[in-house]
């Protein structure tokens, strides 16, 4: 019989899949867990119980599901939006924005349920720069939006009119219509003078371009000539007016500037000239006749006269509207706007994010805007976007990256590739950025991949990140339910301060958690549910008031009294038991009283009718049922958390060791004493299984009586209640409102061979 200690010197490691139980050659086995439930792994080793959710607030409608999205300005300034049936609401510091008493509301496009997509996760496609956000539908339902913050209380939400492009490619006589223009510039007609009937009523809010059939109707200009005010004059594809009368004369040795520019009046040393077009003009349809055969258009950038006269078959509609579809996604790339649909990219003009005029007074430059059309054997249409060091692009099937061919040359139309990277295909789901990589979901829901550039490959590739804890996405993790299948991710949020979490919202309304940090070699999973039955519908993460670190947000459904409530809730941070343990707030849908010591805490409407966990000064009381809106406690308290109670468990692994003739697994072994190493620590309780608990003693027994125990630091040496077996699970588990933070664990083992 041999006799051995061993140390599990950190539980980072995550709860790992049944389907790694015999990895005992895997380093990270020894950090690894059976359960982690409602815990999180550390970078630096321990296990920190979670911190409960505080109440902020009820959603507008309960019946119907509502989404959050991040709005941030600053670290010190952030909100977020609350979108729901045709509104949308806002929730800044912690709290709920006010105006005039009531809860501050703009009016939006979205019916709720437009919201959603057919892969059921958020349809809405967002994009900030300071103040401004832009907003697309990941189905096209709706042209692309911008929400203004002008003030505190005054932000408006509005359909981007586009004036600038972008326009589909040039049509030409072989669709057999021809167009001509009744007026250069205001308002005018575009009738059809050849070929059928052209416009319906879709087209109505759309761009329509059109060429001049024959520059050459307009007279070169030359140095040597004499010109009449308003005589027309070309050079260089642009044409321009005479501002004044001028006659040539051969004497005249004047240095002659050519008219070259694009925009106002230039004097050429004897004359004035105005810049008119560049051979095309272009406006916005306001109308169209019931017949098909005209529109009505105001005038953005001025036509050619020869339209009056001669008709023109080469024409543009723009890309974006009813007719042809809205873009589904949006990010900035090199300092572009960018925008997609199908297989197709468009990027604006370089700093004017919505000009998407691919000419700049006929040319292409290096900073016009620019469309791509990408090419690929399993491209389909593209589902996600993110900006890296290439724009990736991914779609149902695969992934690619678009990027400069040259690096010695600015990313531009002439200067473009895309290339294909990997063949996994995504889900309907934004990607999130963490550090240098991007994270998305496969097309099923139930596998995410960290896509990162190497550059010995000079390629991305996409790593399996949840093979580690597979188990997570496929079953249920309710406590005392049986497996309903697989589960996918519907909503998913970064914590980058201070933990690195990312946080997914899951089919079943339950939290996979994961703690990823590469520098450290940390990628550890742990699944989360919040209490009252919660059901998360969504999650979103803000810098918090102070800027110290990051707020996780949920939107909650649960049932109440048999009736549907949703509220809107952050996660309190796990930290504040530094402040002491009265402060530390270790219940769901939370409420807080501070003040002079009572024993009659209100305000708790919310809760009514639910039995509630009660943390008072730091000490646990005994649980109560919500009646009237308040509870009584024991005794009265100045500093009181109330809501649901959530339990968090941790599962060793099973115990291995080299005893010298082998491993330890099937062997017959005992723990005959166990020491828990804490910190910040009250209570809890620990044993063989969760059916099998003995209380842990970190609470001084000599402490004056009424006095809330101390937070405990350091190891406690129990016997561990359990005889020989072949597993030697070590479990803990704390039920109560208090804190908890594992750090090591060391056995006295003995092992019988």
């Amino acid at each position: 019989m041999a006799r051995a200690r061993t140390i599990t010197a950190a539980l980072n490691g995550g709860e790992w899949s049944p389907l790694l139980d015999g990895q005992v050659k895997q380093d990270k086995y020894y950090n690894a867990a059976k359960k982690l439930l409602n815990f999180l792994p550390t970078v630096q080793g321990p296990a920190r119980r979670r911190g409960g959710t505080r109440y902020v607030g009820a959603v507008k409608n309960a019946a119907a599901k509502t989404w959050l999205v991040e709005f941030v300005f600053s670290a010190g300034q952030a909100y977020i939006l609350e979108f729901g049936d045709y509104y949308v609401r806002f929730w800044v510091n912690r709290g709920q924005l006010l105006s005039g008493g009531v809860p501050y509301e703009i009016v939006s496009p979205y019916a709720v349920a437009d919201l959603v997509t057919a892969d059921g996760t958020f349809a809405l496609r967002t994009l900030q720069s300071a103040d401004v956000m832009w907003i697309v539908h990941a189905e096209g339902k709706y042209p692309p939006y911008k929400l203004s913050r002008l003030g505190a209380t005054n932000w408006t939400l509005a359909a981007i009119s586009f004036t600038k492009g972008p326009f589909q490619d040039v049509d030409y006589p072989a669709n057999g219509h021809a167009l001509r223009i009744s007026a250069t510039t205001g308002t005018i007609t575009v009738t059809v003078t050849a070929g059928t009937a052209l416009f319906t009523s879709a087209y109505v809010g759309m761009l329509l371009r059109i060429w001049s059939q024959n520059p050459a109707s307009v007279t070169p200009y030359q140095p040597a000539m004499s010109v009449t005010t308003g005589q027309q004059f070309r050079n260089a594809g642009h044409v321009y007016q005479a501002n004044n009368n001028y006659t040539y004369n051969s004497n005249d040795t004047t240095q002659r500037y050519v008219p070259t520019h694009t925009e106002g009046d230039a004097s050429d040393g004897a004359i004035s000239w105005t810049y008119l077009h560049s051979g095309y003009g272009w406006g916005k349809i306001t109308a169209v006749a019931g017949d098909g055969m005209s529109c009505t258009v105001d005038t953005v950038g001025r036509f050619p006269d020869s339209l009056l006269t001669l008709q023109s078959g080469r024409y543009a509609f723009s890309e974006f509207g009813s007719v042809y579809g809205y873009p589904t996604n949006v990010v900035f790339y090199r300092e572009r706007l960018t925008y997609a649909r199908g297989k197709k990219v468009w990027h604006s003009v370089v700093g004017d994010y919505d000009n998407f005029d691919n000419l700049d007074a006929g040319s292409v430059t290096s900073e016009t805007a620019m469309a791509v059309e990408l090419s690929s054997d399993k491209l389909d249409a593209i589902r996600w976007m993110a900006a890296t060091h290439a724009l990736l692009v991914g779609s149902a099937q695969s992934e690619l990256a678009l990027s400069e061919q040259t690096a010695q040359a600015v990313y531009s139309a002439t200067n473009v590739q895309s290339t294909p990277q990997t063949e996994y295909g995504g889900r309907m789901l934004r990607p999130l950025r963490v550090g240098d990589d991007v994270l998305f979901i496969e097309r099923p829901g139930h596998r995410i991949r960290a896509m990162r550039y190497e550059f010995s490959t000079d390629k991305y590739r996409a790593e399996d990140i949840t093979v580690l804890a597979e188990h997570l996405f496929d079953g249920s993790e309710r406590i005392g339910e049986v497996d309903q299948g697989q589960r996918y991710v519907l909503d998913w949020a970064y914590q980058q301060q201070r933990d690195g979490l990312v946080w997914c919202v899951l089919s079943d309304g339950t939290l996979a958690v994961m703690t990823y940090n590469r520098e450290r070699g940390v990628l550890a999973w742990a699944p989360h549910i919040l209490g009252g039955g919660a059901v998360v519908e969504s999650v979103r993460s803000i810098p918090s008031p102070d800027g110290t670190s990051d707020d996780v947000w949920f939107a909650v459904r649960r049932t109440v009294n048999g009736s549907t409530q949703r509220t809107i809730e952050y996660l309190t941070d796990y930290r504040l038991v530094k402040l002491g343990a009265a402060e530390a707030v270790h219940v769901d849908c939370s409420v807080t009283y501070r003040g002079a010591a009572t024993a009659a805490i209100t305000g708790l409407g919310h809760l009514e009718g639910q039995s509630v966990q009660i943390c008072a000064d730091g000490a646990a009381q005994a649980e109560r049922v919500v009646g009237d809106g308040q509870v009584t406690l024991d005794r009265p308290a100045s500093l009181v958390h109330v809501g649901y109670s959530y339990p968090s468990r941790y599962q060793s692994m099973r115990i291995e060791l080299d005893t010298g003739a082998g491993t330890a697994q099937t062997a017959k072994k005992g723990i005959s004493n166990l020491w828990l190493r804490l910190q910040s620590t009250i209570g809890g309780s620990f044993g063989p299984s969760f059916d099998k608990m003995d209380d842990l003693p970190t609470i001084d027994p000599y402490a004056p009586v009424g006095e809330p125990p101390a937070l405990f630091s350091g190891d406690v040496c129990t016997q561990f209640p359990a005889g020989l077996d072949t597993d030697c699970f070590i479990c803990y588990e704390q039920s109560l409102p208090l804190p908890a933070t594992l750090v090591a664990l060391i056995t006295r083992l003995i092992v019988n061979d």
